[in-house]
Parts: structure tokens; C-alpha cells; sequence
């Protein structure tokens, strides 16, 4: 997502006629890219404290999810897909 979000400001910016590495198109891309990199921080961090909790109802919980996203091959497929 990344190269493709950066590659859109880039041809966008040469049909336009601008510099494709101006602050203006860069911060373009910034802001198209903000959310989806704000929600994996945020998902990275939830998921680390998921999986660092010593709780036994945590524990089962954590067991059960990783168990159900491994046998249901969508839930598996879009967990590799996402990060």
C-alpha cells in the first residue's frame, strides 16, 4: 500500500506538471498513508499487550483466537494479507 499511495502522488504530481518530491506532494502522500500506518501502530501495540498479559483468562482467550484464525483459512488469509 505504501508504493502503490507513493506512486500515485508521484504520477499525479508529473501530470499535473509539479515536482513529484515537493513538500506539497510528499505531504500528500503523508496524509493518504496517516490512518493506515496509525491503525497498524496501533494494532501492533494491542496485540503485544495481548500476548505479554500473564492473565489465565487472557491466555485462553489468546489460545482460542490464534486456534480459530488458523483453521478458518479467510480469517487466516486476510491475518497475513493486513500484517
Amino acid at each position: 500500500r505504501d508504493a502503490a499511495a507513493l506512486a500515485d502522488a508521484i504520477i499525479d504530481a508529473v501530470n499535473l506538471g509539479l515536482d513529484p518530491g515537493s513538500t506539497t506532494i510528499l505531504q500528500k502522500y503523508q496524509a493518504a498513508r496517516s490512518r493506515d500506518v496509525e491503525m497498524r501502530v496501533r494494532g501492533t501495540d494491542l496485540f503485544n499487550r495481548f500476548v505479554s498479559t500473564s492473565s489465565p483468562v487472557m491466555k485462553n482467550l489468546r489460545r482460542v483466537g490464534i486456534k480459530t484464525v488458523g483453521s478458518l483459512s479467510i480469517l487466516r488469509d486476510m491475518a497475513m494479507r493486513e500484517g
